[in-house]
């Protein structure tokens, strides 16, 4: 039987540098593999259970299935025994019990599990998260704060409607979701991928320093100041990226930003602020837009950033990429871009190769992705940053673009009107 690593891999779920990432974080805090990919944001919830059912050829356990379970049937396997086997029945027929379990190749256990509850049982895989979550709301078991916190993360995404949920594609090693109509084609396209002159920068905006920022070597200052002023001249690495500010209050600066996108008036104002604080994050940032099935260059900073070449950059869907992945359902990526075309084309736009680290988060509206967020610290990597924050701004961007993509559209609509 493959591992349930080698399967994400084969399939175009997962990447060699997630999968590395995934076991490193497993080395460190321990837990099933799928859970930490969960925690990393590299696979969704769909395509964990989907890939577990997959490896163990066996059905799965969802978190619909462990909800409200009857008390009769809790009752059939005594606490100590279900936290022990780590075993929760769920359902019931005349035929057999149905039982989630993380160990399904277990027979003996199986079979041990089968006279204690009196009866056939039909066995389920279920992930860690949901199971140990299920031992601790119905036998009082312990709960680890990492699986609480990623069950809440989980819960949350199960409220969206489920015909907006991404899930298991048959016909696809990396499309995993049925093709979605993208919605912001039809509300107002977000503007051409070239920025008009004067956008690139806005005036007055004040830097924002970040708290986890690592310091750099003097060697590595000037390397990076002689890359800026040799490739691109008018690009700045925000000095606040290599020096430490312990600040009071640690809210203070994404506080600030979220009040310039409820402010935002257009979808270019909204990029550029998000451009312009998350500057303070990486060395080079870059935003894509997403539509009708392909990513655009849009905006972008940082040393030896070939503007022109951005405006021009395209991925179809129809190709393999990080890209994809996302838009499949993933939280965001991290880690070394692997070498296909697309990634290369994306590397070409500041005269580079894949060896660095970077970051890409997307931006939805109404479960569509609309907008993807680029971000490397060049050879400095990427230990330090703060994913809470990166999803709270993620969060707060996409509601921003929400917000002006209607109100442009209603603008059109009273025009419209007014003309006849």
């Amino acid at each position: 039987m493959q591992s349930l690593g080698t399967l994400l891999l084969q399939s175009g779920r997962i990447t060699k540098e997630q999968l590395g990432l995934a076991i490193s974080k497993q080395r460190e805090i321990g837990g099933r593999l799928g859970s930490c990919l969960l925690e990393m944001g590299a696979i969704s919830e769909g395509i964990l259970d989907h890939m577990l059912a997959e490896q163990q050829a066996v059905p799965v356990a969802t978190a619909e299935d462990l909800n409200e379970i009857p008390a009769e049937l809790i009752q059939l396997l005594p606490a100590r025994l279900a936290i022990r086997y780590q075993a929760v029945p769920f359902r019931s027929s005349t035929a057999a019990v149905e039982i989630a379990m993380l160990e399904v190749d277990n027979l003996w256990l199986q079979d041990e599990l089968s006279f204690i509850v009196g009866s056939r049982l039909k066995i389920h895989i279920a992930s860690e998260v949901r199971l140990v979550s299920a031992l601790a709301r119905y036998y009082n078991a312990s709960l680890p704060e990492r699986f609480a916190k990623l069950a809440e993360l989980l819960d949350q995404q199960l409220q969206r409607p489920p015909e907006t949920r991404p899930g298991p594609h048959p016909d696809s090693r990396l499309i995993h979701s049925a093709e979605l109509n993208d919605p912001i084609s039809h509300v107002v396209p977000m503007r051409s991928a070239q920025p008009e002159p004067g956008e690139s920068e806005i005036e007055g905006s004040t830097p924002l320093p970040h708290p986890q920022s690592i310091p750099l070597s003097v060697r590595d200052l000037a390397n990076l100041d002689a890359a800026a002023a040799s490739e691109d001249p008018g690009a700045k690495v925000s000095p606040f990226l290599y020096t430490r500010d312990h600040r009071s209050d640690g809210n203070a600066e994404i506080d600030d930003v979220e009040a310039q996108l409820a402010a935002a008036g257009r979808p270019e104002e909204v990029g550029q602020i998000l451009v312009d604080y998350l500057a303070q994050f990486f060395v080079r940032v870059l935003i894509f837009q997403v539509r009708q099935g392909t990513v655009f260059g849009w905006l972008g900073r940082g040393p030896g950033l070939d503007r022109d070449r951005l405006a021009g950059f395209r991925v179809s869907f129809d190709e393999p990429s990080i890209f994809l992945n996302l838009r499949e359902g993933g939280s965001f990526f991290i880690g070394k871009l692997p070498e296909m075309p697309p990634h290369l084309e994306l590397a070409a736009c500041w005269s580079k190769d894949l060896t660095d680290e970077c970051a890409v988060f997307p931006l939805r509206l109404q479960e569509h992705l609309v907008s993807l967020i680029y971000g490397d610290r060049g050879p400095l990597g990427l230990q330090a940053l703060d994913l809470e924050l990166i999803r709270r701004l993620t969060a707060v961007a996409s509601r921003a673009f929400e917000r002006c993509i209607l109100e442009q559209k209603q603008a059109r609509q009273r025009q419209a009107l007014n003309g006849k």
